[in-house]
């Protein structure tokens, strides 16, 4: 099978955990909807498309920026008189509180992404390439968290994987995979695409979602899964996951 391979570095980046209290938490891998999100925001174009991926990725450490946000805050009592006058979210009985929150930002992270572009994703695979090659300051995440490219892209052949492979990296897998291969790791239900019928139903945007784990490095991978492939150039174990099309058009 054959797929995009790209290598992207970013000095800092927050892919924030959706509902995080206190703290703006991040995922240590950037969710498939993020990085279809970057796809589709790179090639400019003006449709959704449906495509495969496989993240992967390692990190230098973590550190925390202060900043001033809007967040859902705590419920008040009928006592409490530092929330009087606070915005509240209609529908939902909650409050809305602008105040400094500490966001927990990975730094040096280092990215791999296999990306299959089906037959009908043709136009968005040559905009996304050509695009990505020439735009000057790609983002990925956060408008600020920027994302250089650290290796010209290439198409590979995925090979089934028909021996034992070491992660090297985090990775994510599909729940059943990892189950079957006895992986650990943390398990998120993580966002792939919009509901695009949903959302025409109900105005809505809601995301189709799936649960994977993330494996940290360091296990042993077994040829035990169909699922399963291997990029033979760098000894990676590849599952890809199916991001469906949402909208028929991206909407803003």
């Amino acid at each position: 099978m054959e797929v995009l391979r790209v290598k992207l570095y970013q000095p800092f980046a927050c892919y924030s955990l959706p509902f995080s209290f206190g703290v703006v938490n991040t995922y240590l891998l950037p969710p498939p909807s993020t990085i279809k999100g970057f796809i589709h925001s790179t090639a400019g174009v003006d449709r959704d498309y449906p495509i495969g991926l496989s993240i992967h990725g390692k990190i230098g450490g973590t550190t925390y920026e202060l900043q001033k946000l809007i967040k859902f805050d705590r419920p008040a009592s009928k006592s409490d008189k530092r929330r009087a006058g606070q915005p509240k979210l209609v529908g939902f009985g909650k409050s809305l509180l602008k105040s400094p929150t500490y966001v927990e930002v990975l730094t040096d992270v280092f990215l791999t992404l296999y990306i299959y572009f089906p037959p009908e994703s043709s136009l968005l695979k040559e905009a996304f390439l050509v695009n990505l090659l020439e735009r000057e300051f790609p983002s990925l995440g956060r408008a600020e968290d920027l994302a250089r490219i650290v290796e010209e892209p290439r198409f590979v052949e995925l090979q089934p994987l028909d021996d034992e492979l070491t992660l090297k990296e985090f990775s994510y897998f599909r729940k059943e995979t990892a189950r079957e291969l006895d992986l650990r790791g943390a398990l998120y239900r993580l966002p792939l695409s919009y509901d695009g019928e949903l959302a025409e139903k109900v105005g809505w945007r809601f995301f189709k979602k799936e649960d994977l784990l993330l494996a940290p490095p360091g296990q042993e991978v077994e040829p035990e899964s169909e699922n399963l492939l291997c990029d033979p150039d760098e000894e990676r174990a590849v599952e890809l996951i199916e991001i469906p099309a949402g909208y028929r058009h991206v909407l803003g």
